[in-house]
């Protein structure tokens, strides 16, 4: 798993998170924790779509802190985010 660290301080804000595997055998799943690193078993957000993945925390749901992003490939899987 690939993680990202997204600071957040403005908690009136939403957050959104795309996510689009690059090539036809990518299918890589977006995984989302609030202060802490995610896994594929324990996360707040999560989507796994074959085509393509997208998360929006709306802004009555954003908390002041660290947003950490998993991503997970079954394969290896080239992707954008």
């Amino acid at each position: 798993m690939d993680y990202y660290i997204l600071p957040f301080s403005t908690p009136d804000k939403a957050i959104f998170i795309s996510l689009h595997g690059i090539g036809s055998t990518s299918d890589p799943d977006i995984y989302v924790a609030f202060n802490q690193y995610p896994t594929r078993y324990k996360y707040d957000y999560s989507s796994s779509n074959r085509k393509g993945d997208y998360i929006a925390i709306i802004k009555n749901s954003t908390q002041i802190g660290y947003y950490y992003i998993g991503v997970f490939g079954y394969n290896a899987s080239k992707y954008a985010l």
